[in-house]
């Protein structure tokens, strides 16, 4: 089982994701913003993976992104970065900020848990 971080502003995205992390044996820590991740980060180094939305209120994803990149104690921690409505040109900078994976908002379940299985394996297939 894994533990995962959650940095997502909007409750009914977090709980779905919690619930799809759940069924496949993983516990799911939510953080409301970016600054509070950062701080649960900072005090639990145990996470085995981040899932961050782009834009939340405090800290926004690419910021919690690079201070992850920055820090030499999180900065090999996988990260998939969610968002919707975004360009080619937008997941193309997301991933060069130091993001895993990119997913579409809305989540789809099936590809969920396909990243998070590869990414805790230390893989991850093309992000689209």
């Amino acid at each position: 089982m894994s533990k995962i971080l959650i940095a997502e502003d909007e409750p009914a995205v977090s709980r779905f994701i919690v619930k799809a992390l759940e069924g496949i044996g993983h516990t799911g820590i939510v953080a409301s913003n970016g600054q509070r991740a950062w701080t649960l980060l900072n005090e639990n180094t145990d996470f085995d993976l981040l899932i961050t939305d782009v834009n939340m209120p405090e800290m926004n994803g690419l910021d919690l992104i690079t201070q992850i990149r920055a820090s030499d104690m999180l900065q090999h921690l996988p990260i998939i970065i969610v968002s919707g409505k975004v360009t080619v040109n937008e997941i193309s900078a997301y991933l060069d900020t130091g993001a895993s994976c990119f997913m579409g908002k809305p989540i789809e379940l099936k590809e969920l848990r396909r990243y998070v299985g590869l990414l805790l394996n230390r893989r991850c297939p093309a992000s689209g």
